[in-house]
């Protein structure tokens, strides 16, 4: 039986990498960079705009958030805005995550997650 995960989001690139800098970046193993083409004088300019989530797998890499910071420090002079996320096929139980997050804030990779909670702790269940 497969997940049912949902990926979404999108990481801009700003501006966006040229065809020599997309060439040199290094690999990231949940996520693509979103290639823009156009003619140009010389011919096809194809430039990087935005990282966004690359297959529907079941699960993100463990080093997802690593590698997404690593992307960002290869490029000190582009800008990178957005977030990613994936929102987990339900497996019920406290403290499950649901969904994570991975935020761009100031060149900076934050990770969220989701969890599920129930709003009445252990002890008024237990009727004490």
């Amino acid at each position: 039986m497969s997940a049912d995960n949902r990926w979404s989001g999108r990481i801009t690139i700003t501006p966006p990498l040229s065809w020599q800098e997309l060439k040199l970046t290094i690999a990231i193993e949940d996520v693509r960079i979103e290639q823009h083409e156009e003619d140009g004088a010389l011919g096809r300019v194809i430039t990087g705009v935005a990282v966004v989530p690359a297959r529907a797998s079941d699960s993100w890499s463990s080093h997802t958030g690593e590698e997404l910071q690593s992307l960002i420090d290869q490029h000190p002079g582009h800008e990178f805005a957005g977030s990613l996320r994936v929102d987990w096929d339900p497996v019920y139980g406290d403290g499950q995550v649901l969904a994570e997050r991975w935020t761009v804030i100031e060149r900076t990779v934050v990770h969220e997650t989701a969890r599920l909670a129930w709003s009445l702790d252990d002890s008024a269940e237990d009727g004490a």
